[in-house]
């Protein structure tokens, strides 16, 4: 049981090793999506402010 619970916790680690690249591509990726859209509606904003006034 202790072998197999040290083979268990062994395996995931590989497994998160392996796919922290991915993971940390997948959060740059969403971050960069939310920050341009966050952009563009600021920039949005502005433009409308200015137009307006």
């Amino acid at each position: 049981m202790n072998l197999l619970y040290h083979l268990y916790f062994f395996f995931n680690f590989i497994l998160y090793i392996r796919f922290l690249p991915l993971q940390i591509y997948t959060y740059i990726f969403c971050f960069r999506v939310l920050w341009d859209i966050h952009l563009s509606f600021f920039s949005f904003h502005i433009n409308r402010y200015i137009n307006f006034s």
